[in-house]
């Protein structure tokens, strides 16, 4: 369909694409550096509910940014230093020696986490996503 070219693609070649080519599983392990704000209600008995919100430093150190492979040789890439917000919303519990914490986080990245393929790489892949940024909803237990 694109082999023509297009106004931000050169023409190319195409070549027969597999059901590897066709879907792409991403690995990544992230750093996460959070620094939040925590607004608390009230205690009740032995409970006091609160909200969070702030900003992230993320870190992934899956990334493969550095490698000269792309798509074309399997390997995604992205970008290795990322930022992020994130809003949570929990309940502290306190007993005798320890607080339990359940939440529920969001955290959101703010930057585009694409590494574009190499130009010689026809447009199949990365060229075809405007943006990538990851979501996350958790479940978070904090013990202190």
């Amino acid at each position: 369909m694109y082999q023509d070219g297009s106004l931000t693609n050169a023409p190319f070649i195409p070549i027969a694409l597999t059901e590897k080519d066709r879907v792409r599983d991403i690995k990544s392990t992230l750093v996460d550096i959070p620094v939040m704000l925590e607004l608390h209600g009230e205690r009740w008995y032995n409970s006091r509910p609160y909200v969070a919100a702030g900003v992230n430093y993320i870190v992934n150190l899956q990334s493969n940014s550095d490698s000269q492979d792309d798509n074309m040789q399997q390997v995604f890439r992205s970008t290795t230093h990322n930022f992020a917000w994130s809003a949570e919303m929990g309940i502290q519990f306190y007993f005798n020696k320890f607080k339990l914490t359940p939440a529920i986080r969001g955290t959101f990245f703010m930057n585009n986490e694409m590494v574009s393929d190499n130009a010689s790489t026809p447009p199949y892949w990365s060229a075809a996503v405007s943006t990538l940024q990851t979501r996350a909803v958790m479940f978070v237990l904090k013990f202190e």
